[in-house]
């Protein structure tokens, strides 16, 4: 998937490493499947509480989660967003 403005890939934006986590949120499957290397990595999510939300992004990123609550909660009202 390359971005409107550019022939890059957006995954060209992505650093390459096999250690570590990346979140990409999209409401585009198509999107989804040109960042990441196998489809079973997509985990489809609808719309939730933000509670819910909080437990379930706690879960996926582990320490970071933990250490960074603040971040998770406005992370989990940004994805909740329609803007």
């Amino acid at each position: 998937m390359t971005t409107a403005s550019s022939d890059r890939s957006l995954s060209d934006y992505l650093p390459p490493s096999a250690h570590g986590s990346i979140v990409i949120t999209s409401r585009s499957r198509e999107v989804a499947e040109g960042l990441i290397e196998y489809a079973e990595d997509i985990f489809e999510v609808g719309p939730m509480r933000e509670e819910d939300a909080i437990v379930l992004l706690s879960k996926r990123l582990k320490k970071a989660a933990q250490d960074n609550q603040s971040k998770m909660t406005r992370f989990a009202r940004d994805l909740n967003s329609d803007n």
